[in-house]
């Protein structure tokens, strides 16, 4: 989008009156304590602007909260300009935190949407549209050593498929990166041509991994032997052994879910404090301390599952009367307890066996 400053112009130009806007700044200054600056635009051009002292145009000072402010006047400002329609595609592709879905459309293609108040209902181009939980970034790793022999060999016919390995799995250490590869062939048993494609294998394997399809991390593979055929091998039959020994050793290497763990900051008024810390205990967090402003208010410092920060604005309000504001940011991984395991793999086995994510 091609950025260009608003034309300017009195606001008789537009229809209005000067006193019309002198009345509103009057209004305005008697009902707020602390007015910024103001921009009145009609039909596509800023009619009047102001600020108020010390604030001004070349001033930068810290807001908050407004960002949805900022989000919707552009959006509003863009479909007047008709920069935006209804049908413009604002996303192409959601990835696997997409928490909008279009039901009964092949494309899925997200676009504006309104909300029908009489029927309650999110509509978009008369369809109705699915709002889902926000899913979970989980990851798969594993806590043992496995040693596995993978061979595939395939015949049919003129040249066939051979590809053979013998592959150690072990847990990395490095929950940052999802595998470290390394090979200890001697004597040829797999020359080194093929050693690329053994490592083509373990990338592609990682992406989705066998125990719930989420993305591995933390996984040393060590290639250490097999045997190849002279004219039916190749990179793709190696590539498909190693993925065969990378789903056999994975999940014979005790494979676990990890969960992310954000490091929350919660700032609510005294008396509210100890109503935060028992809901904080029901969602597996631990708080870390309590830090008191010297304005009535503590900071509660806290580690909790992502996972169990779902609506958790709206429950924050609810205790304190909309008194109380937390932030949070990614922490780390640890591993998910056994229920909260066992519930994501069942939900999720659809999708590993169809290979949907």
């Amino acid at each position: 989008m091609k950025r260009r400053e608003f034309e300017r112009t009195t606001p008789e130009a537009v229809g209005l009156r000067s006193e019309d806007i002198e009345w509103l700044l009057d209004e305005l200054e008697s009902g707020f304590t602390e007015m910024h600056g103001l921009m009145i635009m009609r039909h596509g051009k800023v009619c009047a602007e102001g600020w108020w002292a010390p604030y001004g145009p070349g001033v930068r000072h810290g807001l908050q909260s407004l960002s949805k402010t900022y989000a919707a006047t552009a959006v509003g400002i863009a479909c007047t300009e008709g920069l935006l329609h209804l049908d413009d595609k604002v996303i192409d592709i959601f990835p696997d935190e997409k928490t909008l879905v279009v039901l009964n459309h092949e494309s899925n293609d997200i676009r504006f949407f309104h909300v029908d108040y009489e029927k309650k209902l999110l509509v978009m181009k008369g369809r109705p549209i699915k709002l889902e939980t926000p899913k979970v970034a989980f990851r798969e790793t594993i806590k043992k050593k496995s040693d596995v022999d993978s061979k595939y060999k395939k015949q049919s016919g003129g040249h066939g498929q051979y590809g053979h390995v013998k592959m150690r799995f072990e847990a990395s250490g490095d929950l940052e990166t999802p595998y470290v590869f390394e090979e200890e062939v001697v004597g040829g048993a797999v020359p080194k041509n093929y050693f690329p494609a053994v490592e083509k294998g373990l990338q592609e394997s990682v992406v989705s991994g066998p125990l719930a399809a989420y993305p591995v991390v933390g996984v040393k593979a060590v290639l250490y032997d097999g045997s190849y055929h002279p004219v039916d091998s190749s990179e793709m039959a190696f590539k498909t052994a190693t993925k065969m020994a990378f789903k056999d050793g994975f999940l014979a290497a005790s494979p676990v879910l990890l969960e992310p763990i954000v490091n929350m900051q919660i700032r609510v008024p005294d008396k509210f404090t100890g109503d935060v810390m028992g809901d904080l205990n029901k969602r597996r967090g631990r708080v870390l301390g309590m830090n008191p402003d010297k304005q009535g208010y503590t900071i509660v410092e806290a580690d909790v599952p992502e996972l169990e920060i779902y609506g958790y604005a709206t429950i924050l309000r609810s205790m304190t009367g909309g008194a109380g504001d937390f932030s949070y940011t990614f922490a780390r991984y640890e591993q998910a307890p056994g229920d909260v395991q066992e519930r994501e793999i069942e939900a999720r086995a659809s999708k590993v066996d169809k290979g949907e994510e």
